[in-house]
C-alpha cells in the first residue's frame, strides 16, 4: 500500500513539473519569436483553459490520476500549441501590413483579427478534428486506463481549439494594447516557430517520462 501511495505521488509530481516546465517553456520561446512578453503570455491561456477544463472533468467523475491519464496534459499543450502559433503567426502577418498600422482605430483592430481568423480557423478546425477521430477510435479499446485516456485528450484537443478560436480573439480585442508590435517576425522564425516549440516539448516530455 506504501508503494503504490509513492508511486501515485511521483505521478502527481511529475505531471505538476511537467505542465509547469512545458507552459514555461513555450510562453519563453513564443516571446523570443513575437518579440513581445504580452503575447508569450497570451500564447500559453488557451494551454492552460484546455488542462484545468480537464482537471475539473476528473475530478467531477472521479477519475484517478494514473500512468495513462497523467500523459493528457503534456500531449495536449504539445499538441495544442500548433493551432495557437498557426493563429498567432498569422494575426502578426496582419498586423505588419501597411493598411494596418493605424491600430487605434476599433475597425482596424477589428479587421486584423477577423482576417487572422478568416485564415487559420478552417484548417485549425480541420486538424483538430483530424485528431479528436483518431483518438476517438483508442477509445473502443477494452482497458479501462485508454478508454479515460481516449475520451478525455479529445475533451482537452476540443477545448484548446474553441480557446484558441474564441478566447485568443476577444482578449486581442478587449486588450488593444497587444496589437502594438515592436518588430516584425523574422521569415525564418515564421517558417520554424511551430516545428521548433512542438520539438521542444516533446523531448521535455521524453526527459520528465521516467518519472511518471
Amino acid at each position: 500500500m506504501e508503494s503504490l501511495l509513492t508511486i501515485q505521488n511521483y505521478v502527481v509530481t511529475g505531471q505538476i513539473i511537467s505542465i509547469l516546465f512545458s507552459l514555461v517553456v513555450i510562453a519563453i520561446i513564443t516571446s523570443l519569436v513575437f518579440r513581445t512578453i504580452k503575447i508569450g503570455l497570451l500564447s500559453i491561456i488557451p494551454l492552460g483553459i484546455a488542462v484545468i477544463v480537464n482537471f475539473g472533468v476528473m475530478g467531477i467523475f472521479g477519475i484517478k490520476l494514473d500512468i495513462a491519464t497523467a500523459l493528457i496534459a503534456s500531449f495536449a499543450i504539445g499538441i495544442g500549441i500548433d493551432d495557437t502559433i498557426h493563429f498567432l503567426l498569422n494575426f502578426k502577418k496582419e498586423m505588419d501590413k501597411p493598411e494596418n498600422r493605424d491600430r487605434n482605430k476599433e475597425e482596424i483592430r477589428k479587421r486584423i483579427v477577423y482576417n487572422a481568423l478568416q485564415y487559420t480557423s478552417k484548417a485549425i478546425i480541420f486538424t483538430s478534428l483530424a485528431l479528436i477521430c483518431a483518438f476517438i477510435l483508442v477509445g473502443f479499446s477494452s482497458f479501462l486506463p485508454i478508454k479515460y485516456f481516449s475520451i478525455l485528450i479529445t475533451l482537452t484537443m476540443f477545448n484548446a481549439t474553441i480557446a484558441t478560436l474564441m478566447f485568443i480573439p476577444s482578449v486581442i480585442l478587449l486588450f488593444p494594447g497587444l496589437l502594438k508590435s515592436r518588430s516584425r517576425i523574422p521569415a525564418a522564425a515564421n517558417s520554424t516557430a511551430s516545428t521548433t516549440i512542438t520539438s521542444f516539448i516533446s523531448r521535455s516530455r521524453d526527459n520528465l517520462g521516467p518519472e511518471l
